[in-house]
């Protein structure tokens, strides 16, 4: 709201001081710092939880790069010794998802890790907290479906996608897991720009 007025406020506002020889903005930071601690531990206690979510993913698609499906050739008579046994392209898109997948995960933690140090001034709430959790958020959600895409190509390595509805439900996973990246990420966009109209519309009441 702050930032709202005084973007329609003329220049010359900004710096004049009241008998205290405080700042409209030195006022506005004063009056809302308890507003802006319970705001800041509201956010760093959702954030925690979100890290732990991305821990754990981070941690289960960098355990899976090493543990391929079926294992690796045992055999030392065979020329490919050591290499997995469903050595296939299928098996390489595989890897490419849980690359992606990972990068995804370290993007968020990334991400999350640089909220969890933010030093939480007033200005940070206006715009740079929200595109923080935004890009968090679709990281996090990017993750879970290269994960996904990752499990679709498990059962087309081990041809287990005979089965007549596997595709199908396959695609439809991802496509629930898409659905829900984009409403979660259309929402909070959405519920900011409303609250930046609505904040304008007020300015003028």
């Amino acid at each position: 709201m702050m930032q709202h007025v005084g973007y329609n406020s003329p220049p010359h506002l900004w710096n004049l001081r009241n008998s205290d020889g405080e700042t409209a903005k030195d006022v506005f930071v004063k009056e809302h710092s308890e507003i802006r601690e319970k705001a800041e531990k509201a956010v760093k206690d959702m954030n925690n939880g979100l890290m732990l979510i991305v821990t754990l993913i981070g941690t289960v698609i960098y355990a899976a790069l090493f543990t391929p499906p079926g294992g690796y050739r045992q055999s030392e008579n065979d020329p490919s010794y050591g290499l997995p046994v469903f050595h296939t392209d299928d098996m390489r898109m595989y890897y490419v998802h849980l690359y992606w997948g990972l990068l995804a995960a370290f993007v968020a933690f990334a991400t999350m890790f640089s909220i969890q140090s933010c030093p939480f001034r007033s200005n940070d709430f206006y715009l740079d907290l929200p595109l923080r959790l935004l890009v968090a958020m679709t990281s996090l959600m990017l993750s879970v479906v290269f994960i996904t895409l990752a499990s679709r190509q498990i059962y087309i390595i081990e041809r287990q996608n005979d089965f007549p509805l596997g595709e199908h439900i396959t695609h439809a996973c991802l496509l629930a897991a898409t659905f829900i990246l984009g409403s979660i990420d259309g929402s909070f966009l959405l519920l900011l720009r409303i609250h930046f109209f609505m904040a304008n519309f007020n300015l003028f009441l």
